[in-house]
């Protein structure tokens, strides 16, 4: 397996993973993995790109949940892309879309960033 494992694209402070077609036991533990040094090198927020994942078992929901657990320690979200609707339905069977916030394509998930850390004009403070 290579070392830097699955693609990981920043722009600022957020930084987009993108997962494989297929997310199961036997790269769960470099997703895993992966997510979690994205959270710990500063991601905010975390898109988990899932748009081209058409099967994902419970070891893909098991890394989200556990940078799910990570981000909440460093004060950062995590957004899921799910396009897939089998994929999705994994996400809401084991209510794991509760914990973070699922979009279906990137656009959405990304739309937006370019307001995430600059003061809100109605002083607020909201960021996804």
């Amino acid at each position: 397996m290579p070392e830097e494992g699955f693609p990981v694209q920043w722009t600022g402070r957020c930084a987009v993973i993108t997962l494989p077609s297929e997310v199961d036991t036997s790269n769960g533990d470099q997703i895993r993995s992966d997510l979690l040094t994205a959270i710990d090198q500063g991601a905010a927020p975390l898109i988990v790109d899932l748009s081209t994942t058409t099967f994902c078992d419970s070891a893909g929901v098991k890394a989200v949940v556990s940078a799910y657990r990570r981000a909440v320690t460093k004060g950062t979200n995590i957004r899921l892309v799910i396009a897939s609707p089998m994929v999705r339905r994994v996400f809401a069977l084991t209510e794991a879309d509760r914990l973070v916030s699922v979009y279906t394509t990137l656009a959405e998930a990304s739309s937006d960033l370019a307001d995430l850390g600059r003061p809100s004009r109605n002083g607020d403070g909201a960021a996804g």
